[in-house]
């Protein structure tokens, strides 16, 4: 449903690949904008994961930003990566690929925002 410029879409829990824990990290939403209904959000750094884990250029924009801006802590996403449930060899990628971004966000430049 868009409106007001915001889209948000219900998904079930099988869409993402998320870190073991997850569910204690889910924050409630519910007030005046929501019509009293109740939606739970993924914690920033389980979205940043399974962003992290697909591995795609829309998806690493959106990643680098999230660090670049502070919603997520490097060593809180680096810390998740051994509970979440991807072979060890996909472990070491996404830690390699978080570990570029953080210093893609350290040094940045124009290109960062065109590259993976």
């Amino acid at each position: 449903m868009k409106l007001d410029g915001y889209y948000a879409q219900g998904v079930g829990p099988d869409t993402a690949t998320l870190a073991e824990g997850w569910m204690d990290r889910l924050h409630r939403v519910q007030n005046a904008n929501t019509n009293g209904r109740v939606g739970y959000c993924l914690d920033a750094v389980d979205l940043f994961l399974s962003k992290a884990a697909a591995a795609r250029e829309k998806e690493r924009i959106f990643c680098v930003a999230l660090l670049e801006h502070g919603y997520v802590k490097p060593h809180e996403a680096l810390a998740l990566v051994p509970r979440m449930p991807l072979s060890d060899e996909e472990k070491k990628r996404l830690k390699a690929r978080i570990q570029r971004w953080v210093k893609e966000v350290a040094m940045p430049t124009a290109a960062n925002y065109q590259k993976t």
